[in-house]
């Protein structure tokens, strides 16, 4: 690993260490990590301490495609959006679907999959803008600068340290510079039923506060949840792999540290042999150029014998280069990027080239390992944001003990994210096996009564008779449905 354990003095330390890591990797910062893995400070340099070579020249031949922020972008991409939330309530409906756009919820559903996959955990602040706000909104913490989550003896969470560094800025409306007034390290405990922030003191010259014993001085504000999560703690914390004991989850792309790096190496090396195969050492032995000698297109490169030591010796020209077939160092590359996705839990590109089949089945098959991390997520993420649609609903009375307790929302028949083709498809199977109504598929759908009375009139009018339901034009979906995914109609019909 790129990061050493035994070189920290607590867990805390090793997880900080880890996640920086992985950023770096995931930015393209990852030279200095590449050098302290692969090269040895000894040999860049002469037994005088004279460099031998500067790390801005090792870093023109240093050479990396970022392929772990590739498979993480790739794994990302296959998670599912969580959008549809199972109530029947029509004015519930409504609200859920305005909070959700409200906070934003695609983007920060976004950000918690990578959150999950870069720093095994997610979190996420509760708060309202104001006394009148009704809806809960969100704000993203930073995984890295959460401290601590402690545990108590039966390993439930008691308290949550945040630390993070707050910039006060303004924009100066005369000169319209933006104008820092200083960095300042606030720090925020996480209780049930409330939060304490403690901000650094600053005096009137705007250097940090201490007391008369050195210590720095905190003005401390405690905010106390409001009494829809009063016995709440103010923050979700959406985990992905955790142990019980464990305050944090393990870091999924804490496994692609080496792999990458290894990648990095082979295709600096690689980048480098096609250079010395594109220019060839030329070497002229017992012998020196005649004059005009060229080495230019059309040009004659002529060399004659030394002509001090001429004891039987004969001038030549040796054309020095790579002679294999360079097989080796390219199975090394596909082994490497291979042990990498297999770690991702995605199908690797060499599978994929081979993969000479059209059936649905082979690929669900080699997705498992992928769909079973994605489902954890899935799994974690509907679970833990269950407080916040109870606090929603409860701000604006319209919690009911019985039906709401653990309202969250719905899991994807596909855990793996499909096509609009494949979910109608699964859709039109559902009603015409009588699992599901057509007004239950509206309603998963989001839609509230209103949209739902509306679409079905269009959609008789349409058809020609306002007497009779026909809200589904179904001969015309079958059509576009099978013509769009080659499947069957009888799998629909039947």
């Amino acid at each position: 690993m790129a990061t050493y354990n035994w070189l920290f003095d607590s867990e805390e330390d090793v997880r900080i260490s880890t996640i920086g890591t992985i950023e770096k990797l995931i930015s393209g910062e990852s030279f200095q990590l590449f050098k302290d893995k692969f090269i040895l400070e000894k040999n860049l340099k002469k037994e005088d301490g004279k460099i031998l070579v500067t790390d801005e020249e090792l870093k023109k031949l240093y050479i990396t495609y970022n392929f772990t922020h590739l498979v993480i972008k790739k794994i990302i991409a296959y998670c599912p959006n969580l959008r549809k939330v199972k109530v029947r309530d029509n004015k519930k409906r409504k609200l859920i679907k305005k909070a959700l756009n409200e906070i934003a919820w695609d983007s920060i559903e976004n950000e918690n999959y990578h959150n999950l996959e870069e720093k095994g955990d997610s979190f996420f602040e509760i708060y309202f803008n104001d006394f009148n706000d009704k809806i809960p909104k969100l704000r993203v913490l930073n995984s890295k600068n959460m401290k601590r989550a402690i545990l108590d003896d039966k390993n439930k969470y008691t308290q949550y340290v945040y630390k993070e560094w707050v910039e006060d800025s303004y924009a100066d409306i005369a000169t319209g510079n933006v104008n820092n007034k200083g960095q300042r390290e606030r720090i925020i405990i996480f209780e049930k039923g409330r939060k304490i922030i403690f901000d650094q003191k600053f005096d009137d010259k705007n250097n940090l506060k201490k007391d008369s014993k050195g210590n720095q001085e905190y003005e401390t504000d405690i905010i106390e949840n409001r009494e829809s999560y009063r016995n709440d703690f103010p923050i979700i914390h959406i985990p992905g792999y955790k142990k019980q004991s464990s305050e944090f989850s393990e870091i999924p792309a804490e496994q692609y540290i080496d792999p990458a790096l290894v990648l990095d190496q082979i295709t600096t090396d690689i980048r480098q042999i096609n250079r010395s195969l594109g220019f060839p050492l030329i070497m002229i032995v017992d012998g020196e150029p005649v004059a005009n000698a060229r080495r230019t297109v059309a040009g004659i490169f002529g060399v004659k014998s030394d002509t001090i030591n001429t004891s039987n010796k004969q001038a030549q020209v040796k054309d020095v280069q790579i002679s294999n077939d360079l097989n080796s160092i390219f199975k090394e590359f596909e082994i490497a990027r291979n042990n990498l996705f297999d770690k991702v839990g995605l199908i690797s590109p060499a599978l994929l080239e081979k993969l000479n089949v059209d059936s649905s089945r082979v690929v669900q098959q080699l997705n498992l390992p992928s769909e079973n991390k994605i489902e954890l997520y899935v799994d974690n993420i509907i679970k833990y944001m269950q407080p916040w649609f109870k606090i929603l609903l409860k701000e604006n009375k319209l919690y009911d003990e019985k039906t709401d307790e653990n309202l969250s929302f719905s899991k994807p028949k596909f855990i793996i994210k499909s096509s609009p083709f494949d979910e109608l498809l699964y859709e039109q199977s559902e009603i015409k096996s009588t699992k599901k109504s057509r007004n239950e598929i509206y309603i998963e759908n989001g839609d509230s009564d209103e949209d739902i009375k509306i679409r079905k009139k269009e959609i008789n009018e349409e058809m020609g008779d306002e007497n009779k339901d026909k809200s589904f034009a179904k001969n015309e979906v079958v059509d576009k449905v099978t013509n769009g995914q080659n499947v069957d109609k009888n799998m629909i019909n039947t």
